[in-house]
C-alpha cells in the first residue's frame, strides 16, 4: 500500500469539440503525455520543489510538446500567426498575452512574477522584458504544424467540420511540502481569431484562482465565453469555502457547471490534497497523482 503524503499534482490537457474527429492513436498520445506531465510533476513535488516552480515546469514541457493548444502547436489566427497567453498563480500572480517570439510563455510569466508580481504584460512589452531577462529568441516557424495550418484552413473554408485539435489551454495544479499550492497555465487561443484578442490565461481570476485552502482552474471548449461563468464558480467555491464536506463541494460545484450549458472542465485541488475533477462535457483530457501516490489519466465524460 502507498504511503501518504502531503503532495498532490493535476494536469489538464485541454479538449476536443468532437471525440469522433480523431484517432485512437491521438487519444492514446495526448493521454501518455499527460500521465508523463503529471508523473514529472509529483517527483518534482517530492523532491520538495515549490509548487510555483513545479507548475512553471510541467507547462513549459507541455509548451514544448506538439499536440497541445500551447507553445510548439498552438492555434492560429486569422493572419495564420501564433499569439499565446499564459499565467502563474500563488500568493501573487502574473500573466503574458500576445506572446509571438518566446518558447514557453509560462516561464515568461513566472518570472513576471519574481521581478514584478500582481502584473501583466502584453505583447511587444512583454517581449521587450522577455530579451532584457536573457530569453531566447524563437522564430515563428518552431510554432507551426501542419496540424494547425490544415484546422485554420477548415475553419476558413465553412465547411461546416468540426476541429480536430485541441482547443482550450493546459493547466497544471500543485500542493508541494509547505503547503502552498500553486496554478499555471498556457495557450495559443482560439483558431482563426482577430490579431491582438487577449486570451482568457491573461484575464487572471476569471479562469483560475488560489485563494486560502483551494486551488482551482476551469477549462471550456470555448474559454473566451466562459470567463464570467468561471468567475461565478470561483466564487461560489471561496464564498462556502468552510461550511460544506468533499462530497457537498462536488455537487455544489457541478450542479451550477451544469447551468452553463458548455462543456466544462475544473480542476480544484485543496490543502488536505483532495483532488476534484469534475467536468460536464466530454473530450476533456486529464491526469493526477494524488497523496498516495497514485496515478490517473482519463478523458473526462458527461455526467
Amino acid at each position: 500500500m502507498n504511503s501518504v503524503t502531503n503532495i498532490a499534482f493535476a494536469v489538464q490537457g485541454g479538449c476536443l469539440n468532437d471525440m469522433t474527429d480523431k484517432t485512437p492513436e491521438f487519444g492514446q498520445y495526448i493521454k501518455q503525455e499527460l500521465g508523463k506531465a503529471a508523473s514529472m510533476g509529483y517527483e518534482l513535488l517530492k523532491q520538495s520543489y515549490s509548487a510555483t516552480e513545479v507548475v512553471s515546469r510541467v507547462i513549459a514541457e507541455l509548451e514544448n510538446t506538439p499536440g497541445f493548444n500551447a507553445g510548439k502547436g498552438s492555434a492560429l489566427t486569422a493572419n495564420e500567426m501564433v499569439e499565446m497567453d499564459a499565467f502563474i498563480m500563488a500568493e501573487r500572480f502574473a500573466a503574458v498575452s500576445g506572446i509571438r517570439h518566446i518558447q514557453n510563455p509560462v516561464r515568461l510569466a513566472q518570472t513576471l512574477l519574481q521581478k514584478h508580481p500582481d502584473t501583466v504584460m502584453y505583447s511587444e512589452g512583454a517581449e521587450v522584458f522577455a530579451f532584457k531577462h536573457e530569453f531566447a529568441y524563437t522564430e515563428q516557424d518552431y510554432f507551426f504544424t501542419d496540424e494547425r495550418y490544415e484546422e485554420l484552413m477548415r475553419i476558413k473554408s465553412n465547411d461546416g467540420s468540426s476541429s480536430p485539435a485541441l482547443c482550450g489551454m493546459v493547466s497544471a495544479v500543485a500542493l508541494d511540502k509547505d503547503n502552498d499550492l500553486a496554478v499555471a497555465a498556457s495557450s495559443g487561443g482560439d483558431a482563426n481569431r482577430c490579431t491582438g484578442l487577449m486570451g482568457y490565461p491573461a484575464l487572471v481570476g476569471s479562469s483560475a484562482f488560489v485563494q486560502g485552502p483551494f486551488a482551482i482552474v476551469v477549462h471550456s471548449d470555448n474559454g473566451e465565453s466562459i470567463t464570467p461563468g468561471a468567475s461565478a464558480v470561483i466564487a461560489n467555491l471561496l464564498i462556502s469555502s468552510e461550511a460544506f464536506s468533499v462530497r457537498q463541494y462536488e455537487k455544489i460545484i457541478h450542479s451550477y457547471l451544469s447551468t452553463l450549458k458548455k462543456k466544462v472542465s475544473l480542476i480544484v485541488v485543496d490543502k488536505q490534497g483532495h483532488i476534484f475533477n469534475l467536468s460536464t462535457g466530454a473530450g476533456m483530457y486529464r491526469a493526477s497523482v494524488d497523496i498516495h501516490g497514485l496515478l490517473t489519466v482519463d478523458v473526462a465524460v458527461s455526467k
